[in-house]
């Protein structure tokens, strides 16, 4: 197979998991993973991230939900440094203090 037989291929693949994901009826921590899993590959819609993000938030355990929330945090923090002219620590900062308004509230 030749590269392109290959990114049609995985490219496929990848519209039916997200597809599964997105839409079949799946345990959130399966789902969770499946959804990370597409997000490490590229698919950074806002599509897939709110919903990697609220399925995140529907975990039972308190510390699995925290693993969740900050990889996803990490997942995102990567897309945006990987943007051109942005700082990536202002968004880190700007995470940071997201995260403790939350908190205070």
């Amino acid at each position: 197979m030749n590269r392109g037989e290959l990114l049609k291929i995985r490219a496929e693949i990848a519209n039916s998991a997200r597809q599964i994901a997105l839409e079949g009826d799946v345990e959130p921590a399966d789902k969770l993973e499946i959804l990370m899993s597409l997000i490490a590959s590229g698919d950074s819609s806002a599509e897939v991230l709110h919903r990697v993000y609220d399925t995140a938030k529907l975990l039972p355990d308190d510390t699995d939900r925290l693993s969740a929330l900050l990889d996803i945090m990490y997942e995102v923090d990567k897309m945006l440094s990987s943007q051109p002219g942005d700082d990536s620590e202002a968004h880190l900062s700007e995470s940071e203090s997201r995260v403790n308004e939350d908190h205070s509230n």
